[in-house]
C-alpha cells in the first residue's frame, strides 16, 4: 500500500537516448514531498566473477558505455530472475518505474490525487507520451477514487442544481420560484453536510452524493408548496391565507414523505459496514433537514413577495406539459379500470424477470473494477 508503478512502453528500453531522459524524471520525482525512494532499470544490476573475484555490474551503465551491445544487455535483463518481469516486461517493450511513498501514519490520502498527478507531469516533461503511461497501485486506486468523490462535488452536484432550477422554471416559468427553491435546497445542503462533516471529517465517495440526493429532496418539498400555495390563491384566497393553508396542508403531506424517506435511509444504518451507516444516518438527517428548512422559511419567503397573479379557475398559472400529463394519467387511469386483469398479468411478468435479474446478483469487492477501464 506504499507502492507506485509506472509503466510505460518503450521499443528500446535500454538505448542511451531512453535511458538519458528517464533519469532527470527520477530526480524530479525522488524530490516530491511525501517520496520515499524510487527504482527502475538504472538500477538494475548484475554479478559476475571468477574464483578470486565478484563484479557487480549495472545494465544502465554498460548500455551508456557500449551502446551496440543495447540488444544482448536486454536479452540478459529478460533472463534476469531479480529484474525480469518486475522492472521490465516479458516482450521487453515496456519496463516500470517503482515508487516507494513515505510509510507515516500521518500522509494525507487526500494529497494522492496530486502526488500521482505529478508522477505523471514528470513523464510528460520527460518526453514520455501519456498514452504510453500507465499507473497502477493501491495509492493510484484510493487516488482515482478521491477523484471521484471530487467530481461528486465539482461536476455532479452543479449539474443537478443546474437541471433542477430549469426544471422549476419550465414547470412555473417564473423567477421567483426558482429562487426560493434554490435558497431553501441551499441551506438544506450546508446544514447536511456540516453534520456529515461534524459527525465525520473524512467525506467517504458515498457521502460526496448526499448534497445532490438533499438538493432533490429539498426541491421536491418547495414545488410542493409553491404548487399548493398558487392553486389557493387561484382558488380566490388572499397572499396571508393561501401560504397558511398551503403550509398546514401539503405541509402535512410532506411530513408523512419525509418520515418514510427518512426511515428507509436511516435503515441503511443497519448496514455492518462503517460507511453504509455513516451514509443513513445523513442522508436520514438530510432529509429531516430539508424538510424543516423548506416548511419554514418557504412561507418566510412567500411573505415577502408580492402575490402573483393566477388563473381563478383554479389553476397554477402557467405550467409547461400540465394538459399532456393530465391526459396521460387519465388514460393509465382508464387503462386500469377497463382491463385491471391484464394489468396486473403484466406486472407480474415484469416482476418475474425482475426476480430473475435478480437472482444474478454478485458482490464486487475489487476497486479498481469500478474505475475506468483505461486507468
Amino acid at each position: 500500500d506504499e507502492i507506485v508503478v509506472v509503466a510505460y512502453e518503450t521499443e528500446a528500453p535500454l538505448a542511451p537516448g531512453e535511458l538519458s531522459r528517464l533519469r532527470p524524471v527520477l530526480r524530479r520525482i525522488e524530490g516530491l514531498p511525501l517520496v520515499a525512494d524510487t527504482r527502475s532499470l538504472l538500477d538494475a544490476q548484475w554479478i559476475e566473477g571468477d574464483s578470486e573475484s565478484l563484479r557487480v555490474r549495472g545494465y544502465a551503465r554498460a548500455a551508456r558505455r557500449d551502446p551496440a551491445q543495447a540488444e544482448a544487455l536486454l536479452e540478459r535483463l529478460q533472463a534476469d530472475p531479480f529484474a525480469a518481469s518486475l522492472l521490465l516486461a516479458d516482450d521487453g517493450r515496456a519496463a516500470a518505474v517503482v515508487i516507494e511513498l513515505d510509510a507515516g501514519s500521518d500522509r494525507p490520502v487526500e494529497r494522492l490525487p496530486e502526488l500521482i498527478a505529478s508522477f505523471v507531469s514528470a513523464f510528460e516533461d520527460g518526453g514520455f507520451s501519456r498514452e504510453d503511461l500507465h499507473v497502477v497501485g493501491l495509492p493510484s486506486t484510493v487516488g482515482a477514487v478521491i477523484d471521484t468523490t471530487y467530481w461528486n462535488f465539482k461536476t455532479l452536484f452543479p449539474v443537478v442544481c443546474a437541471v433542477l432550477l430549469l426544471a422549476v422554471w419550465l414547470m412555473f416559468r417564473r423567477l421567483w420560484p426558482v429562487a426560493i427553491a434554490f435558497t431553501v435546497a441551499a441551506v438544506a445542503v450546508v446544514w447536511t453536510m456540516g453534520f456529515a462533516v461534524l459527525l465525520d471529517r473524512h467525506v467517504s465517495v458515498l457521502v460526496s452524493t448526499v448534497p445532490a440526493v438533499i438538493l432533490v429532496i429539498s426541491f421536491s418539498d418547495v414545488i410542493h408548496l409553491v404548487s399548493a400555495y398558487l392553486l389557493e390563491l387561484g382558488a380566490g384566497r388572499k397572499r396571508d391565507e393561501a401560504i397558511l393553508e398551503a403550509a398546514s396542508d401539503v405541509g402535512l403531506a410532506c411530513l408523512w414523505t419525509s418520515a418514510t424517506t427518512f426511515v428507509g435511509f436511516v435503515a441503511l444504518a443497519l448496514v455492518p459496514t462503517p460507511i453504509f451507516r455513516q451514509l443513513g444516518v445523513v442522508l436520514g438527517v438530510g432529509v429531516g433537514t430539508a424538510l424543516l428548512i423548506a416548511v419554514t422559511l418557504v412561507p418566510i419567503l412567500l411573505s415577502f413577495l408580492p402575490a402573483p397573479v393566477v388563473d381563478v379557475s383554479g389553476g397554477t398559472g402557467r405550467v409547461a406539459g400540465r394538459d399532456v400529463l393530465g391526459a396521460f394519467l387519465q388514460w393509465t387511469a382508464s387503462l386500469s379500470r377497463r382491463w385491471p386483469r391484464r394489468v396486473v398479468a403484466v406486472f407480474a411478468v415484469v416482476g418475474v424477470g425482475a426476480l430473475v435479474g435478480g437472482s444474478q446478483l454478485h458482490v464486487e469487492t475489487d476497486f479498481a473494477r469500478r474505475l475506468d477501464g483505461e486507468h
